[in-house]
């Protein structure tokens, strides 16, 4: 599953160690976008990782500069080498065991993408972002002309085509997984919903409400 990753990484990267049993059951790769990061983030990755992970299920790309959140997944979507992609953000709002639900859904229904519907007392935010996602979603629910429980949640599994094929249509940055929602939905790809837990977040959320709304 190619993984979004901001902060959190050590926790993350524990919590998905602990699901390598159950991993085996499927061929799986992990794929990190490092996007531009200055901090220190791809030296610790490339200290990490091989704690947890062998050089086959794991593999790490750095873009040379940032380019936004949307372009490091459509990055490591296209570097995958399978047929079905997950995304998950790693600040500990969504846990990697959901991502097995999300995925045995999209096989038994033969859909092109299935998207966690967030639950939990985290999910509202404050009072500025819970009027501009009443907005968003009535404007993106009117485009598509059906009810849409979470148009950009951040874990998702879906076909490798839904992002490969015309990427351009896919915003770079935050409102990527917002843009991909409307493009199957506009395309007729069959796109369902399954509930996911929604945690307390780690570390400072990169996203500016003004500026990215």
């Amino acid at each position: 599953f190619p993984v979004t990753i901001r902060d959190s990484i050590q926790d993350t990267l524990f919590k998905f160690q602990s699901l390598k049993r159950e991993m085996t059951r499927i061929d799986f790769e992990v794929i990190v976008v490092d996007d531009g990061s200055t901090d220190g983030t791809k030296e610790l990755l490339a200290a990490l990782v091989p704690k947890f992970f062998d050089s086959n299920s794991f593999r790490i790309f750095s873009m040379p500069i940032n380019q936004g959140y949307g372009a490091s997944i459509k990055y490591g979507v296209q570097l995958s080498k399978y047929d079905i992609c997950g995304i998950i953000d790693c600040d500990s709002t969504y846990r990697p065991r959901e991502l097995f639900k999300l995925f045995d859904k999209l096989v038994a229904e033969n859909s092109h993408m299935v998207v966690g519907e967030r639950i939990g007392s985290h999910c509202s935010g404050t009072f500025p972002k819970r009027i501009l996602r009443f907005l968003l979603k009535s404007f993106v629910q009117y485009m598509v002309d059906r009810e849409i429980p979470d148009i950009n949640s951040g874990i998702r599994v879906f076909r490798k085509e839904c992002v490969t094929s015309r990427p351009r249509l896919l915003s770079n940055r935050f409102s990527f997984t917002t843009s991909l929602t409307l493009k199957c939905m506009l395309s007729n790809l069959l796109t369902t919903y399954c509930p996911v837990g929604y945690d307390r977040r780690e570390g400072k959320s990169k996203v500016r409400l003004v500026r990215d709304s």
